[in-house]
């Protein structure tokens, strides 16, 4: 029973804590949906790799305090500029959007706030491959660029000024960079703006051709090489672009638990990682921004007189004696003693002590 129940436990937990695992895509299919912050400049953008046709991103902003999430960037390949169109499709409810696009050096080309759909005004934004303001700027190259999307009033800037200059007199036209700091590279947003999710349809857009990268082997060797290769012989890849020298392939990501509720990840080699508490390897090569460490409120689960590591609400199912932030070297679990069935409080001993504990839960049972 004791076996049983902990073996339960065990995969339940292992169960538990695969459920919030990254695990890496296969190549990107005309469809891209945000997996985590996209980013707000250049610098962090989400660079969208694959093969073939983008026709559509899905993502959210979701705000927050501190200069939070109120804009995505992607990195995306224009491979048609003469049908270059971006449209949000769909938005949650009331969420007013605003579209750029930016050159490979981070310079504003393109921006737009409102659309005219069908003769109705629209908060929806649609964004062209040419200004129709007086800047004259048209999309005319194949290439790299940057795309965005913001909430209103959001919109991007730098030390000289915003780089667009809505004109309110012509809500619904596609912009050039014609605001003070339009010349100069994007630095950074003002103010922030609405948040919501966002559903926006490309067309002339491909994806980036993934370049090669770094491959940290299981044996610690290092090869330039590109990821599907690397990932079928069972290589960690380092990202595109990465040389070896970017790379440490003799550590890997190591998730442990430091203090009471707090898992830190930490690259560290094999033997260092082990020597952490309650710590778990995830092999060479493993970065810690692809790792998501256990659920970090754990305890020891005392059960059938033996102890496991676990989450308060498997414990629970299991009828366990949870102990919040303990490990179960910390604790002395009381052995399951079937010979002694009135020994409620399991010190080996049947007397008023155990009395005291059958009076304390007097009642009727729920």
């Amino acid at each position: 029973m004791m076996f049983r129940s902990l073996m339960t436990l065990c995969l339940a937990f292992a169960m538990h804590a695969l459920v919030g695992t990254p695990t890496l895509a296969a190549d990107r299919g005309p469809h891209y949906e945000e997996d985590d912050d996209a980013g707000s400049l250049p610098g962090d953008s989400k660079k969208l790799e694959g093969n073939g046709p983008l026709r559509s991103i899905t993502g959210a902003l979701t705000g927050g305090s501190r200069g939070g999430d109120y804009q995505d960037m992607y990195e995306i390949y224009v491979a048609n500029p003469s049908e270059f169109v971006l449209r949000v499709a769909q938005v949650s409810a009331g969420f007013d959007t605003q579209l750029f696009l930016f050159d490979a050096s981070g310079r504003g080309m393109l921006g737009n706030n409102s659309s005219n759909v069908d003769g109705q005004g629209s908060i929806n934004a649609v964004l062209t491959n040419a200004a129709t303001d007086e800047t004259g700027v048209v999309l005319n190259k194949p290439g790299s660029y940057f795309i965005a999307i913001s909430g209103f009033p959001s919109r991007p800037g730098n030390s000289a000024g915003p780089i667009f200059d809505f004109n309110p007199d012509t809500p619904f036209e596609v912009s050039g960079p014609d605001g003070k700091g339009g010349a100069y590279p994007i630095q950074g947003w003002y103010p922030e703006g609405d948040t919501g999710s966002y559903y926006i349809e490309l067309s002339g857009v491909n994806f980036l051709t993934p370049s090669p990268g770094a491959c940290c082997y299981p044996s610690g060797s290092c090869e330039i090489t590109d990821a599907n290769v690397c990932e079928d012989a069972g290589g960690t890849f380092g990202g595109s672009g990465t040389s070896c020298e970017d790379v440490e392939c003799s550590t890997g990501a190591c998730c442990f638990l430091k203090e009471f509720c707090y898992w830190e990840c930490l690259e560290l080699s094999e033997g260092d990682c082990l020597q952490e508490y309650a710590a778990t390897w995830y092999g060479l090569g493993s970065r810690c921004e692809d790792i998501v460490c256990p659920d970090p409120c754990v305890g020891a689960c005392c059960v059938d007189g033996g102890c496991v590591l676990t989450v308060q609400a498997l414990c629970d199912a299991q009828e366990g004696v949870f102990h919040a932030y303990k490990m179960c070297d910390d604790i002395e679990c009381q052995p399951n003693n079937d010979d002694c069935p009135g020994d409620i409080n399991g010190d080996d001993a049947v007397n008023i002590l155990d009395l005291l504990k059958v009076i304390e839960y007097w009642g009727d049972c729920l």
